[in-house]
């Protein structure tokens, strides 16, 4: 019953992390290649290099989860792309929730 909440779990837990990679890669890539807004505050400029990446991965594991410190703030364009991260996180979050409950409540109902 543990591995099957764990085969349940796990995929759930990537799509949420894969989710969060795309859309730092669209900050990062949308910051290099255009002018449709840029992160400001604690974060360096927009730069091809690992570092920067990582400041926009850390952006939008924080928009994605709705937590929002606000020491890295989207300008312009980027805003309407940060709030679509919350909207999705928030969707993708809550369906977890229920969908591992029911999940859960399957497999120990059978026992």
């Amino acid at each position: 019953q543990h591995l099957r909440v764990l085969l349940i779990i796990i995929p759930i837990f990537l799509a949420h992390i894969v989710s969060i990679w795309v859309y730092a890669a669209a900050y990062f890539f949308i910051e290099n290649f255009s002018n449709f807004g840029d992160l400001i505050g604690s974060v360096s400029p927009a730069e091809f290099s690992f570092n920067s990446f990582i400041e926009r991965l850390y952006f939008s594991a924080s928009t994605y989860s709705s937590l929002g410190f606000g020491d890295v703030v989207p300008t312009n364009g980027l805003r309407m792309l940060a709030s679509a991260e919350v909207l999705n996180g928030l969707v993708m979050i809550g369906w977890t929730v229920s969908f591992t409950y029911l999940a859960m409540e399957e497999f120990w109902s059978n026992t």
